[in-house]
């Protein structure tokens, strides 16, 4: 009941906004366009790392050495 009567508050005050009042702009794909940058960036250097512990010559739980 509570859930209702909060979606229809928010319906009946919630206004549509003027073709004016809502700019994405440039500076929302900047920052996308970074984010996804700096992603690639990151998984690019994750894979580095692992290629190193990989061969980093450490013992194997699954080859045990006794």
């Amino acid at each position: 009941m509570p859930l209702q009567l909060i979606t229809w508050i928010v319906f009946f005050v919630d206004k549509v906004p003027e073709d004016n009042d809502v700019v994405a702009g440039p500076w929302g794909a900047i920052v996308i366009v970074g984010m996804i940058v700096a992603t690639v960036v990151l998984l690019f250097s994750f894979r580095k790392q692992l290629r190193r512990v990989d061969n980093a010559g450490l013992p194997s739980k699954q080859d045990p050495q006794d």
